[in-house]
């Protein structure tokens, strides 16, 4: 895919969803990119918690791209999902020293989660994620929801992997929502290639882009 031209449209719209709990930062980042889309939808705790149920992976608060993807068809928001591997954040789960157990239960939750995908015909492509992937789903007027290698806010964990609404590029920066930033603070602007080095975490790499579902004539 080649890169967007400069000037791709900025969605300035994307509302900031703090983090209603800990394990919840997936959740707020993707809620904050269905909201830009429907900005009726409720993006309260309660439906931050049932994202959450629907996309976790039952450990540490990991929440996989099949599951945000689910979540957001639920809230009628049409989603598509690139991702490396589709079982994604396994490499993720035993980096981080998971057991035996923890791991067995990401494989069963990821394979209901790829069963649901199917049953809902959400594509689902497997591949690594770069910033042209990124930069084309803007260019179809699209919001990309990018697994990146840490938060981009100071204040965020270190060491853990986030997930960010990108809402827009000028071609040398990038305008993204980070859901660690607090209520009312601007998008965060890093320049392109920055960016481009945080995408995917610990060998894993997804992207779940949103679209409004198509009118029925």
């Amino acid at each position: 895919m080649g890169g967007a031209p400069v000037g791709t449209t900025c969605h300035l719209a994307v509302p900031q969803v703090p983090i209603a709990f800990p394990a919840g930062a997936g959740a707020a980042a993707l809620l904050m990119g269905c909201a830009a889309i429907r900005p009726e939808l409720d993006i309260g705790i309660a439906q931050q918690l049932t994202v959450w149920r629907t996309a976790t992976l039952g450990r540490g608060g990991l929440v996989s791209p099949l599951g945000l993807a689910i979540a957001a068809r639920r809230m009628l928001v049409q989603a598509k999902v690139t991702a490396q591997p589709l079982t994604l954040p396994l490499h993720g789960t035993i980096a981080a020293g998971g057991t035996s157990g923890q791991i067995a239960t990401h494989r069963h939750l990821c394979a209901d989660h790829l069963v649901t995908a199917r049953e809902l015909a959400i594509p689902l492509y497997e591949g690594v994620v770069g910033i042209e992937e990124v930069e084309g789903v803007l260019v179809l007027d699209g919001l990309p929801l990018v697994l990146t290698s840490h938060s981009l806010i100071a204040e965020a964990p270190a060491d853990e992997p986030a997930w960010v609404v990108v809402a827009g590029t000028d071609g040398e920066t990038v305008l993204v929502r980070d859901p660690w930033a607090s209520l009312g603070s601007p998008p965060v602007r890093p320049d392109r290639q920055r960016f481009a080095s945080l995408l995917g975490s610990k060998g894993d790499s997804a992207l779940v882009a949103l679209y409004p579902l198509p009118t029925t004539p």
